[in-house]
């Protein structure tokens, strides 16, 4: 990460990135040379948004499809969810400071192995949601073509021309590298842990509030898959960077 993304940091302790946190607008605007970087990451941000569109009408192409009624759909919802993404860039990312962004992933590496290491002691250690992510809403699932950028592939054809159009989330999560952003769908239970822990909370108290969103009878027919489908969640909220573990400071 260092050497292939972060070439113009000299200083990367995490007290000095985390102190560089948020760019202030009057700051960003009084002095433009010194975020000549970051306004480079925001040009790259707008080509991929636009990306998107074009791969979906090249997939569509391809598949000898020119116009439907659903793919005037589709092709609309779409155009709409780059333009929430665009709108979640330009006024809640833009003054988020890359350093402080490299500061956040070299800590979030921590994570599992501090919540996952010591099973003895999982359920009392303490979660809390990332408070620098937006959720935007769609009726298609948007978010899969980000593996498909830069190249065309038929085989999601299927999964979005045969799709309903059904309420659909997905994470834009600010990020340091050259795009700026990741997107990740979420469902129903990603979006339950988020909420819940918009506050620091226990594992133990996360797992107490989402058995209220299950039928009781279900649970207790199945402890084990309810608390392995809980486990995978947080570890995918770890990985995507919406969930961070609260380490206890070393004594």
């Amino acid at each position: 990460l260092l050497k292939d993304y972060y070439w113009f940091e000299d200083d990367c302790s995490e007290s000095k990135l985390l102190a560089n946190h948020i760019y202030s607008e009057k700051s960003f605007r009084t002095k433009p040379d010194v975020f000549a970087k970051d306004l480079f990451v925001e040009v790259r941000r707008a080509v991929e948004i636009s990306a998107r569109e074009i791969l979906f009408k090249s997939i569509l192409a391809n598949a000898g499809i020119a116009s439907t009624e659903m793919v005037t759909v589709q092709v609309n919802d779409l155009t709409q969810f780059e333009s929430a993404i665009n709108k979640v860039v330009n006024e809640q990312f833009r003054f988020i400071s890359i350093k402080y962004l490299l500061a956040r992933d070299i800590h979030s590496t921590k994570y599992a192995a501090y919540v996952f290491g010591e099973p003895s002691s999982i359920y009392s250690k303490i979660l809390v949601s990332s408070p620098i992510f937006e959720t935007i809403e769609s009726n298609f699932e948007w978010s899969i073509l980000e593996n498909y950028i830069g190249s065309v592939h038929i085989d999601i054809f299927e999964l979005l021309i045969n799709a309903e159009p059904v309420a659909h989330h997905t994470l834009v999560i600010p990020e340091s590298h050259q795009i700026g952003y990741s997107l990740f769908g979420i469902d129903e239970i990603d979006s339950l842990i988020l909420d819940t822990l918009k506050e620091s909370k226990t594992i133990q108290f996360l797992f107490d509030e989402i058995k209220g969103a299950f039928d009781a009878e279900d649970l207790a027919n199945s402890k084990k898959e309810f608390e392995k489908l809980i486990f995978g969640r947080i570890k995918k909220g770890m990985m995507n960077k919406s969930i961070m573990a609260v380490i206890a400071p070393e004594s």
